[in-house]
């Protein structure tokens, strides 16, 4: 047994022995001290643990051990789900995004995902009441560590109702504005798919102004559809745009390039709209 152990054990018996002095405060005092001595040791041998633990990690993981960082790294990309799948009624319920999931396993786990841009190349953000300012924090490193990759970007938010449609237009506004801002100005050129399931209201902060557009996919769905024609979403600079679809939106109100446009799911629309649509798309087979 440790030496440390022995006299630690020793130092136990001496001081219960000695506890009924007579005097209970001083007994107590003399206790507690003990006491703090004690966990003081145990808190440093907790933390002694966690380097001992990851080196283990190493030792036994057949993965590291075996593979070299960059065949690790393409194997975690084949774990993200396709942008295309989303279900908003258990978006939110599901388990955090596949980046973190990897990054809690290990540190050298965490390592080579936060260094491997495919993973962040897909940003899906919920939209609710909780702290909007910790979900713009969250985008800008996340989107960060995309590298240079094309992007899929979605936001969406439950329909307006109530105190939540208070939080999204009160309280989280701001904070959704400068996501939009951040997207429009820093990632435009990057964008691929673009999914927006936000009120109407936010249309105006969305700009696409590069004739270098790689957009090829975008979908309009606003939560509670499209009350008025006041509010345009303004991505005319976007040929390379093939994907479409919109639902409970003003046609007039979605300015695009539809030069190249082939796909285009169309919901909510007036007969008119859609005989709009295709006059305006010359390459439209679906």
């Amino acid at each position: 047994m440790p030496a440390n152990h022995l006299e630690l054990e020793a130092l136990g018996r001496e001081v219960l022995q000695r506890v009924d002095s007579g005097d209970p405060r001083a007994d107590l005092a003399e206790l507690d001290s003990v006491i703090a001595r004690v966990e003081d040791l145990l808190a440093s041998l907790l933390r002694g643990r966690a380097p001992l633990k990851m080196k283990l990690n190493q030792l036994d993981s057949p993965i590291l051990n075996l593979l070299p960082p960059e065949i690790i790294s393409l194997i975690f990309t084949f774990c993200i789900p396709d942008f295309r799948d989303y279900d908003p009624e258990t978006f939110v319920k599901e388990d955090p995004p596949i980046p973190f999931l990897l990054g809690a396993i290990c540190r050298s786990w965490r390592s080579i995902a936060w260094s491997t841009p495919m993973l962040w190349s897909s940003l899906s953000l919920h939209l609710s009441n909780q702290n909007f300012g910790v979900l713009v924090d969250l985008m800008k490193e996340w989107l960060c560590r995309s590298g240079e990759l094309p992007l899929s970007v979605r936001l969406s938010c439950d329909p307006m109702s109530g105190d939540h449609s208070d939080a999204i237009h009160r309280t989280g506004k701001r904070h959704i504005s400068q996501m939009i801002r951040i997207i429009s100005d820093s990632y435009s050129h990057r964008l691929h798919a673009l999914d927006l399931r936000i009120p109407v209201t936010f249309f105006e902060g969305f700009h696409m102004l590069q004739s270098n557009s790689i957009l090829e996919s975008l979908f309009i769905d606003p939560p509670d559809g499209q009350s008025d024609s006041e509010h345009t979403l303004n991505l005319e600079s976007t040929p390379r745009l093939r994907h479409l679809h919109l639902s409970s939106v003003y046609l007039q109100c979605v300015q695009i390039q539809w030069t190249n446009v082939t796909h285009v799911h169309a919901s909510a629309f007036y007969a008119d709209e859609c005989l709009e649509i295709l006059r305006l798309a010359p390459q439209l087979v679906w």
